[in-house]
């Protein structure tokens, strides 16, 4: 900057004599050295804008710590509770040193009283770490107080996920610690798609607390039909017991599943005595064959996903055992030098085969590509780390949120970098994110060629996905997404239809949100506003739409959105209408009313104080006013923060140094005319 400063100095004094060298020898040197000076100054500050400096405002600004409070506002908080919360929190509004905030939360955070039934039906204390460190960026938290039971069922494990740093946390200890007299029906393990005439068997891991020595029975319902009983005299105060059921469905579609545990005298809550789910039952299975050029973990990967459910007849075998029965034919490993290959490629597409090809080092994508239409070539960058980023305009299927979290976190894949032209119609199921950031090249696509689903995976590693999948749900989440395209690709259901409704799930709690996404499109594939903008949804008993409501949509990315509410347990019928043909269509769902907040009411304390000592903070119970007051007087930060705020102005932006350089030429021009001069 003195450089600067030098330079323009020099050169303003320069151009200044040039028109006043002559004149500063006058009898009236004083005049003309001021119109010199006036000129220099002009010029200087001209040439210095051509710099763009700017200069820096710095102001001080003196703040109060803030005191983050949350209340749990879920179900599983009694009443009473949330009154001694109420006596407790005047020991907060006391303290003048801390500026506090007041939030809410359930499955979410809130700064309302008020919260719907169906958001107080979960829990998620991650999110109020999130929030709160989300709240340390902007203002200087001193300390947080959280309110809760310490019950978790949706989101991360707070344990688990990243606390906000250097702020202490004091968890006040809510519910009854005590064992209740209660018998429990855990989760139904069971295919959520089984076929007509095959026997399948249903687990559920069932609980009893303070009923020892008991008798309990536990029946499995298949719709209201009783087709199996088994009696459990339980042998210890806090005992379990694995049951299993065997069902045989006579009957095509969606039928409710259900494990009951008799009640009992004492027993304060009945709602966790059964467990429900709907299964679909169907009457065929697809024929899945996984042909590999050599052997690979990603062929291991991708069997056992579609070998679990029973949705598929799988298997896998070297390409050249190849055979002409399967209704998907699954390519892995293979080059496509052999002109063979082709051949057979285009011999199933011709039969209408699902085609599903996975990328591979060493393999011919000009030859591969000549087979499809298409121009592929590859580019000189090779192959790349590439992890997934979901494309939410792909209707066929889409991840909930909780899942999108997870595959977000999944490691990358190998990923070749290609000059793309994609066959007319293909719709991207994901793209590939190169270093967090986003790109437009697609990681799957899909397409139809005829009657035929054909799917390109462009990567080679999935077999990393599945198995750090399975460290936080037994693989759940890449097993699904496996099997959901192979059937996509199977039934020829991918993005060329005019008219779709496209759903997260079929299945869904009364305490979740039902999100449905109506798609319309143009002979051209693109996105269409030619749909009705409503919603038609059906109440179904015994297959038979019983009455018909409807719900308005909103215009979304992707397509039309809209929000289900006010739904009973049981099965309903969505109905959509519009598309280039005029059409309609048709989806169904099936409500539970099985929340999990109310499974279980034992307060988990220890989760609470495992929050605090990790955060140096402090436990307390509810009742514990002394207690809470010393923690709050010891624990929060309550130190005012000097905070200094920098602001960079440009001097160009300035009123003054503009009324500079008009003042200096005006006066010089002003002093040039009273001497005669122009």
């Amino acid at each position: 900057m003195l450089f600067r400063s030098l330079v323009v100095l020099v050169a303003s004094l320069g151009l200044s004599s040039v028109h006043y060298f002559r004149r500063l020898k006058s009898s009236k040197l004083g005049i003309w050295w001021l119109a010199f000076s006036l000129r220099s100054i002009g010029y200087g500050s001209l040439l210095l804008l051509l710099f763009n400096p700017w200069w820096q405002w710095r102001k001080e600004k003196v703040e109060s710590p803030v005191l983050l409070v949350y209340e749990d506002k879920s179900a599983s908080i009694d009443s009473l509770s949330a009154q001694k919360w109420k006596r407790l929190s005047e020991e907060i509004a006391s303290n003048k040193k801390m500026r506090v905030q007041y939030f809410g939360f359930a499955h979410e955070v809130f700064a309302e009283d008020s919260v719907s039934r169906a958001a107080r039906l979960r829990t998620n204390l991650s999110a109020v770490f999130q929030h709160a460190m989300a709240k340390s960026v902007t203002s200087p938290v001193g300390g947080m107080v959280v309110v809760s039971d310490g019950i978790v069922n949706e989101g991360l494990d707070p344990l688990v996920g990243n606390l906000p740093p250097h702020i202490p946390i004091i968890t006040v200890g809510m519910g009854n610690v005590a064992p209740r007299i209660d018998a429990l029906a855990g989760a139904l393990l069971c295919n959520d798609e089984v076929f007509l005439g095959n026997s399948f068997v249903v687990e559920s891991s069932i609980r009893a607390v303070r009923l020892m020595g008991e008798t309990l029975v536990v029946r499995c319902l298949w719709g209201s039909e009783e087709v199996g009983r088994t009696l459990w005299k339980v042998s210890s105060e806090a005992d379990w017991k694995r049951v299993n059921f065997e069902v045989k469905p006579k009957a095509v579609g969606m039928k409710r599943l259900s494990v009951v545990i008799s009640s009992m005298p004492g027993e304060e809550n009945l709602s966790n005595n059964i467990q429900s789910k709907y299964v679909k039952v169907v009457d065929e299975r697809k024929r899945v064959e996984i042909l590999f050029g050599a052997p690979h973990p990603d062929v291991s990967a991708l069997g056992r996903a579609l070998g679990l459910e029973g949705q598929f007849a799988c298997v896998a075998k070297p390409k050249k055992e190849r055979s002409e029965t399967a209704d998907v034919y699954v390519l892995h490993g293979w080059n496509w030098s052999d002109n063979s290959d082709v051949v057979w490629l285009n011999n199933q597409l011709k039969r209408g085969k699902a085609i599903w090809i996975f990328a591979s080092p060493g393999m011919r994508w000009d030859v591969l590509g000549r087979a499809f239409g298409v121009d592929w070539t590859t580019s000189s960058l090779g192959w790349q780390d590439a992890q997934p980023q979901w494309n939410e305009a792909f209707s066929g299927w889409s991840p909930t949120g909780e899942e999108s979290l997870r595959w977000g976190s999944l490691p990358p894949v190998k990923s070749p970098v290609l000059k793309l032209a994609m066959p007319e119609g293909s719709s991207a199921v994901m793209w590939q994110r190169w270093g967090g950031a986003a790109t437009k090249l697609p990681l799957m696509t899909t397409w139809k060629m005829g009657n035929s689903g054909v799917g390109m995976f462009f990567g080679e590693g999935i077999w990393r996905w599945r198995i750090e999948d399975r460290k936080n749900d037994d693989g759940k989440v890449f097993d699904a997404w496996v099997r959901r395209m192979t059937g996509l690709l199977a039934a020829g259901s991918l993005t060329k239809k005019s008219l779709e409704i496209s759903l997260s799930k079929q299945q869904f709690d009364l305490s979740e949100e039902v999100i449905v996404r109506v798609v319309c499109r143009d002979k051209a594939g693109e996105n269409d506003d030619e749909v009705s903008r409503t919603l038609k949804v059906g109440k179904l008993e015994n297959g038979v739409v019983k009455s018909m409501t409807t719900i308005a949509l909103e215009k979304g990315k992707g397509g039309w959105r809209g929000v289900l509410a006010g739904l009973t347990e049981g099965e309903c019928q969505l109905i959509a209408e519009g598309g280039i043909e005029r059409s309609s269509v048709s989806a169904q769902i099936a409500l539970t009313n099985q929340p999990q907040e109310l499974m279980d009411l034992q307060a988990n304390h220890g989760l609470l104080k495992a929050l605090a000592q990790r955060s140096n903070g402090g436990f307390c119970l509810l009742d514990d006013c002394k207690m809470f007051a010393q923690l709050l007087k010891e624990k929060p930060n309550q130190v005012a923060v000097m905070r200094e705020e920098v602001s960079n102005q440009f001097w160009w932006k300035s009123f003054g140094w503009l009324l500079l350089v008009v003042l200096s030429f005006g006066g010089e021009w002003a002093v040039r005319r009273w001497m005669g001069a122009y």
